[in-house]
């Protein structure tokens, strides 16, 4: 937890900075794009090979190679920016390789969680890998900004550097049993490839899964860039627009640290028809955020929003406890896939819904996050997820009869 910290900060950090630092070094936002969008292509990329490579070889080499390589790209585009070299292919080398290495990186650590953590301490460690995520939101920017007004090569060093501290901790984990050569049958490397999909498309809970994964994915994307747009073509002022992404990761934090530790210690509902309910409840706050006209209380729902949103988390905590262990990098890193695809969606389809309906274009992700929700409410075997005490003798019953995926006994994860 502390060496991915420092890693998705710093990475944050550089993140953000990379549009800004590349405009002051040549003024050309066709380029700029390019580089963004090459980015996002090795972050997905990334994330596929990376959960590949989790199931096949040693977790922890993997962690350390794939850190090693994000520090070094992210250090070659410090030296770029310093030398003034505004060729863009010499930057999205760089930047490929940083996405690719460091999404990877993220795999195997995802990857890694359900090696090392109870089953009963899966929903915690979901709720403190959350808290991490919208930290990291909000640390990055405020990083980067503040970094760029140091030198334009400021916070591609700081990356560096922190993917070098990230190493330097991982090193602990180096004679960890449970880190070390993954064991597995005989089987072709396509098929070991591609064996994440394989068990998706075989496993009915699986294939539910990833068409939740996707769905939830696309409405708060879509819901941010088109709040966004909308307010740009409004003329609000630039700080005015930055409120309401910030609240994203206020809300974010609060829920992740304040709302979940409270509510999976008191709450011992279904976890179905639990998060059902929570997406219903996203849905109607969303359709007021389309509904208003001001900032204010347009801020004030996205922290509602992103606050009620960590809920969910017992309901993905049932996936990596469902998926075994030797399928957790595959079949994990295409689910993290689909959730994250929408990002490459929603800018276009935000442009398109602002410039037809203007602000009211943001209703559409209220419709948006009522799909997951009707899918759990028409696909029993997510509808009928149990409280977590109850998961091993669920997982069981549905294993018997749909869980093409599954193989062997389940145990705790320290088993």
């Amino acid at each position: 937890m502390l060496a991915f910290t420092i890693s998705s900060a710093s990475v944050g950090c550089a993140s953000f900075s990379l549009p800004v630092a590349y405009i002051y070094a040549t003024h050309n936002l066709v380029q700029t794009a390019f580089l963004t969008t090459t980015n996002t292509i090795g972050n997905l990329c990334g994330t596929l090979v990376g959960g590949v490579l989790a199931d096949a070889y040693s977790r922890r080499l993997i962690l350390l190679i794939s850190g090693a390589a994000s520090g070094v790209s992210w250090a070659g585009v410090s030296l770029t920016a310093a030398n003034g070299v505004s060729t863009v292919w010499l930057w999205a080398g760089s930047v490929l390789i940083a996405g690719f290495a460091g999404s990877a990186a993220s795999a195997v650590e995802g990857a890694s969680i359900r090696a090392i953590v109870d089953t009963d301490d899966l929903a915690q460690a979901g709720q403190d890998r959350q808290a991490r995520a919208y930290l990291v939101t909000i640390l990055g920017p405020a990083m980067g900004g503040g970094l760029l007004g140091v030198h334009t090569t400021a916070p591609f060093v700081a990356a560096a550097a922190g993917e070098c501290a990230c190493i330097l901790l991982l090193v602990r984990l180096w004679r960890d049993p449970q880190m070390g050569p993954r064991e597995h049958g005989h089987v072709s490397a396509p098929s070991f490839a591609f064996g994440g999909i394989l068990a998706i498309c075989r496993d009915r809970v699986l294939l539910a899964y990833a068409a939740i994964m996707l769905s939830v994915g696309l409405g708060p994307a879509f819901l941010l860039e088109a709040v966004v747009y909308s307010m740009a073509h409004d003329g609000s002022p630039a700080w005015i627009i930055s409120a309401f992404p910030t609240a994203f990761g206020i809300g974010g934090i609060l829920g992740s640290v304040l709302l979940l530790p409270v509510f999976l210690k008191r709450v011992h509902a279904p976890v179905g028809r639990m998060t059902m309910g929570i997406l219903c409840v996203e849905t109607v706050i969303v359709a007021g955020i389309g509904l208003m006209s001001g900032w204010q209380p347009r801020t004030v729902l996205a922290v509602a929003f992103t606050a009620i949103a960590p809920l969910i988390n017992p309901f993905v905590s049932f996936l990596i406890a469902y998926v075994p262990d030797d399928l957790q990098g595959r079949v994990l890193s295409t689910m993290t896939a689909l959730n994250t695809t929408p990002n490459v969606l929603a800018p276009g389809l935000a442009a398109v819904a602002v410039g037809a309906w203007a602000g009211r274009g943001s209703m559409l992700a209220a419709l948006m996050m009522a799909i997951p929700a009707l899918f759990i409410l028409l696909i029993p075997i997510l509808r009928d997820i149990p409280d977590s005490a109850q998961w091993s003798a669920y997982m069981d019953s549905i294993s018997q009869k749909h869980g093409a995926a599954r193989r062997g006994p389940r145990t705790s994860a320290g088993a």
